[in-house]
């Protein structure tokens, strides 16, 4: 079995390429300053930046020093470790939060560690101050800090921020390897579990937490599936819209959405099922949607997700819709 020097990232890291990438760094010691961690919603940036950070604070220690680097960089009790984190998904990050982190950062090391590390989840959500005090912070960075930003919404902070840090994209993770790691505690229902998570491990996790959430996500897909059999003039976001839910919850759903687009196209292009997302798409529609509504289907796929990343009031996202129904 590895060792936590040897495989930091954990059991459970599903990003190879982020890993090689900094054990390159860390290597050759060429840390960065800043780094912006980025891709959609649930790929385990967060869990990722976490053990990164780790990595980085509690390496060439001995094994108890490094068991109580590590317990103490969990309970956010280590003095080289700051996160800041929202606690609701669009909770806004003030700056007196990132005033506090900067004191932090400029306190003399006290833990032991060459670096001090702090991470910033959801940096989309710093207010405009936030975001300026940041932008500070990372034009005249204190001496070996390490500032690792997290985001599902990179298009939203300050191109002068994203300027100022190294970007690493995060992909959706293998299928088989979600799968593999979840075997253990989902037995017989590993393999749909992985598949209607699509390559988020963080879904995954919920699904296989929360068995209401799994039977939910079936339903949602037969929805989806069933939506897209209807005639081309009945628009698809006007059902998805139904009941006036929260944005976020809709912004799930098209997520979802784009899962099935893709595996439909596959069926209807008469592809091998190894190109499939979701292999258990045969078990939810016998058969594949008509080209044409997969193409109408995608085109309001991209006009309501659009609308969905704006900051518009609730209700005018909606009048929008229905306006071009």
């Amino acid at each position: 079995m590895k060792s936590q020097k040897e495989n930091w990232a954990g059991e459970s890291n599903y990003h190879p390429d982020a890993t090689n990438y900094f054990n390159q760094a860390l290597a050759g010691k060429v840390l960065h300053h800043a780094y912006l961690l980025h891709g959609r919603s649930g790929l385990g940036k967060f869990a990722f930046a976490s053990a990164l950070a780790k990595k980085i604070i509690c390496s060439d220690m001995a094994s108890e020093s490094e068991k109580r680097c590590l317990a103490a960089v969990d309970n956010l009790s280590h003095p080289e470790f700051w996160l800041v984190k929202s606690e609701t998904e669009n909770q806004a990050i003030s700056v007196e939060e990132i005033k506090a982190m900067r004191e932090r950062l400029l306190r003399s090391s006290l833990g032991g560690s060459v670096y001090k590390v702090a991470v910033v989840d959801q940096a989309h959500n710093l207010t405009q101050a936030a975001a300026n005090a940041i932008l500070k912070i990372l034009e005249e960075p204190p001496k070996n800090t390490i500032i690792i930003l997290v985001s599902s919404l990179p298009e939203k902070i300050l191109p002068t921020i994203k300027s100022r840090t190294q970007l690493v994209k995060f992909n959706r993770a293998a299928r088989g390897g979600i799968e593999k790691n979840i075997k253990s505690r989902a037995g017989d229902k590993a393999g749909i579990i992985a598949s209607l998570a699509a390559g988020r491990p963080k879904v995954a996790e919920g699904l296989l937490d929360n068995k209401e959430s799994l039977d939910e996500l079936l339903a949602l897909r037969k929805r989806l599936l069933g939506l897209l059999e209807k005639e081309p003039g009945q628009r698809l976001i006007d059902k998805m819209a139904a009941g006036k839910r929260e944005p976020a919850e809709l912004q799930s759903e098209t997520e979802d959405l784009v899962y099935v687009l893709h595996d439909q196209l596959i069926s209807a292009a008469g592809l091998s099922s190894k190109y499939l997302v979701n292999p258990f798409v045969g078990q939810i529609s016998a058969k594949p949607t008509s080209l044409s509504n997969l193409r109408r289907a995608g085109q309001d796929y991209l006009h309501f997700n659009e609308l969905l990343k704006t900051n518009a009031n609730r209700d005018l996202v909606y009048e929008n819709i229905f306006l071009n129904l």
